[in-house]
């Protein structure tokens, strides 16, 4: 993993129901003091597109070892199709009143 990646590791054992790293400069991290359940694991790279590991079952406990893949990404990627509703382009043009830009 790269320096910089976002990871969240979510599942409904969580009370927040997300937690958050990131990865170091050596891209390791640690999410500690995970409840036993089954996880959704997400990586965000900048520049790759978002990569996601579902039903890890933690169990007890223990350490898990989990990687994301790195596969070079699109701009729909990050921001989703901006000509559908609920894109983020499409959520700030609401939010500015700019929605002229986005035909």
């Amino acid at each position: 993993m790269l320096p910089g990646v976002t990871v969240d590791a979510a599942s409904p054992a969580l009370i927040e129901k997300v937690r958050t790293a990131v990865t170091d400069g050596t891209g390791q991290y640690r999410i500690e003091n995970l409840r036993p359940g089954t996880y959704t694991v997400t990586f965000t790279p900048t520049g790759f597109s978002i990569s996601k590991r579902e039903g890890l079952e933690l169990v007890g406990s223990m350490t898990a070892t989990v990687n994301g893949e790195l596969k070079v990404g699109s701009v729909e990627d990050h921001y989703g199709d901006c000509r559908e509703p609920g894109g983020r382009l499409a959520e700030r043009a609401a939010r500015t009143g700019v929605e002229e830009a986005m035909s």
